[in-house]
């Protein structure tokens, strides 16, 4: 068994049941949390309807087609665990006039830093001197885990958001959709609206 293979197994007994206790906790923080949480999320989402307002009003955004919710690769080295939120016209990543915020739901990744400080002593007693590098590629892999909660969460929440902050009221192609995923990678549609409504 090489190295590489060696430290994935090592992340995955000991990174599992610290998954699931991050889990549990950030739900319960959520449920604390949650009025803060969704009302700072919508002030952000209001604060881009209004900016493409202005935009489309300009001349300068046409019609939009999607939103676009992406962990960002970046956002894991820096370790803020960001999220960019995107609204694009047609041509998606080709649109030309940038609109877009970025959130941190740090209730999700309150522990992340925690739980990798005591994995890299416990990998360090079973194998020989880890790399910052090979630490690194542990953290996407269990940065990564969350992101599939994260996607969830927005499918329950945004549609409602989006809706209450005026996204109706921008100039928006027939069909208009919410999209998950790694930035620059394979999405999943969240999301979807017909004629000014969410199905």
């Amino acid at each position: 068994m090489d190295r590489q293979e060696l430290l994935r197994q090592a992340a995955q007994t000991y990174l599992t049941p610290c998954y699931q206790n991050a889990a549990s906790l950030a739900l319960a923080a959520f449920t604390e949390q949650q009025e803060e949480i969704l009302g700072g999320l919508s002030r952000r989402v209001s604060g881009l309807v209004e900016t493409v307002r202005q935009q489309q009003e300009r001349g300068e955004k046409k019609a939009l087609r999607y939103l676009v919710v992406s962990s960002l690769f970046s956002s894991t080295v820096t370790r803020s665990y960001e999220y960019e939120f995107a609204l694009y016209d047609s041509e998606l990543y080709l649109d030309p006039t940038e609109s877009c915020f970025y959130w941190a739901p740090e209730f999700l990744f309150r522990q992340v830093e925690q739980d990798m400080a005591c994995f890299a002593e416990q990998a360090g007693r079973e194998l020989v001197r880890i790399r910052a590098f090979e630490l690194e590629e542990v953290r996407r892999m269990y940065v990564n885990g969350f992101h599939p909660a994260a996607g969830l969460l927005l499918q329950q929440v945004l549609p409602n958001i989006l809706e209450q902050n005026g996204l109706f009221s921008l100039s928006l192609e027939q069909e208009f959709s919410v999209h998950f995923g790694i930035y620059m990678e394979e999405l999943v549609e969240i999301a979807a609206a017909r004629g000014g409504k969410f199905e």
